[in-house]
């Protein structure tokens, strides 16, 4: 989602300034790692989710098409 995007970007941004700090703090880098890794995987189930509820709603026709196009 959206608000996903934004959290992971906001943490990305974190991270840069807390490793271009004069002096980083470890723990701080290891928190916002941390941090970052969890929305990620937030943000992979989310997309898995809603890969499998577009499943859902497709024709056989469309599923054919859309295999099709992965293998190109």
């Amino acid at each position: 989602t959206e608000a996903t995007r934004a959290a992971l970007t906001a943490k990305r941004q974190e991270l840069q300034q807390l490793w271009a700090a004069e002096s980083p703090d470890r723990a701080a880098i290891l928190t916002a790692t941390e941090e970052l890794a969890t929305l990620q995987a937030s943000a992979r189930t989310q997309h898995r989710e809603t890969r499998q509820a577009l499943r859902g709603i497709l024709t056989e026709t469309q599923k054919w098409v859309a295999r099709a196009g992965k293998s190109r």
